[in-house]
């Protein structure tokens, strides 16, 4: 039997580097360094969902997105329950095509797929997660209704007017410029085509002048990999500049149980086991183990700072919804005119 390979130390090495770099693009917040992340957002798009993989799989399975909870609902039947609300506002039915922007690993699209018998596409410039995702379609049985691109949803190579509906869940905060994703779904939707985002902004209660908003803000970009997290109002501008009709906008946290608020998965307690990893009890330990690993294996070291500033976003997310200036769950339906009818 030949022994696994551990990995290259040149490989410890880059990983390393890359951290550093990522942590460099987040240590100043001026209009220079917004400007620079703008200009690297693949790369910390990247960083997020590469080096935090395993981290969101272990503790929120395959349906890497937030949701507002009814009373006594878990965990699992919110994310479910919200996913079926996307496809019922966009009106999905068999023999759509759907496009689902930034799509993960793709827990949303298989559950829409088999609830409302769409065919969905899934685009995402993850290598690693494009391949996770075509797995688990084919063990799903969905191989032929779900498939999964590896592009950026920046610059789609496909034909304009390719899609009948379109949904971003939580996907295009990484754009470095917002109007300009917005345009390029608009291109790649047919005429009349509905387009669902769910967004994650800072809502208009957000006070630039505010040192602790601020400082929740950047700790929120940095874990998550964001280049600037704008606010509602801007999404909202962003949306109509690129062309749509903007048919509903609202923030989905505040229709919620108010006992369970959208962000409770992050803290203590929690729906299930995997709320053990997701709370802040779970996170430290998650991080401690992360330390003795990297103490074991050379291959391993930067996980733990790279779990660390996960967990401080985590943090950063849950103070920012109970001071209500951050959600991740701005719903905004807009349509593209052009087919001849002024409603939806």
């Amino acid at each position: 039997m030949t022994a696994k390979r551990s990995q290259h130390p040149s490989d410890t090495v880059a990983k390393a580097r890359r951290i550093e770099q990522h942590i460099d693009l987040f240590e100043k917040n001026d209009d220079e360094a917004v400007s620079a992340r703008k200009q690297h957002d693949i790369a910390l798009a990247k960083f997020h969902y590469v080096l935090g993989a395993d981290l969101y799989e272990i503790a929120w399975g395959r349906s890497h997105h937030m949701c507002p909870f009814e009373k006594g609902e878990t965990f699992a039947d919110g994310i479910r329950r919200h996913e079926r609300y996307i496809s019922d506002r966009l009106g999905l039915e068999p023999g759509m095509l759907v496009l689902d922007v930034g799509c993960g690993v793709g827990g949303p699209m298989r559950e829409i797929a088999r609830y409302s018998g769409a065919r969905i596409v899934g685009a995402n410039i993850v290598p690693e997660e494009v391949e996770k995702a075509r797995r688990y379609n084919e063990k799903a049985g969905l191989s032929k209704q779900c498939e999964v691109m590896l592009a950026d949803f920046m610059d789609l190579p496909v034909e304009d007017a390719t899609y009948d509906r379109i949904y971003a869940i939580g996907s295009t905060c990484h754009a470095p410029d917002r109007t300009q994703a917005f345009k390029e779904l608009f291109r790649v939707l047919k005429p009349d085509g509905l387009l669902v985002a769910d967004e994650c902004v800072m809502t208009d209660n957000y006070d630039p002048d505010d040192q602790e908003h601020r400082r929740i803000k950047q700790a929120i970009e940095l874990g998550y990999g964001i280049p600037d997290m704008i606010t509602a109002e801007e999404c909202r501008r962003s949306m109509v500049a690129a062309g749509f009709e903007l048919l509903e906008t609202k923030d989905r946290a505040e229709t919620g149980d108010p006992e369970t608020p959208w962000y409770s998965p992050l803290e203590a307690g929690g729906f299930s086991i995997r709320a053990v990893a997701r709370s802040p009890t779970g996170r430290r330990l998650t991080s401690q183990a992360l330390g003795i690993l990297e103490a074991l294996r050379p291959s391993a070291r930067g996980s733990r700072r790279v779990s660390d500033i996960f967990n401080a976003a985590a943090d950063a997310t849950v103070e920012g919804g109970k001071r209500g200036i951050v959600t991740t769950l701005y719903f905004m339906l807009a349509r593209r005119p052009g087919g001849g009818n002024s409603t939806a």
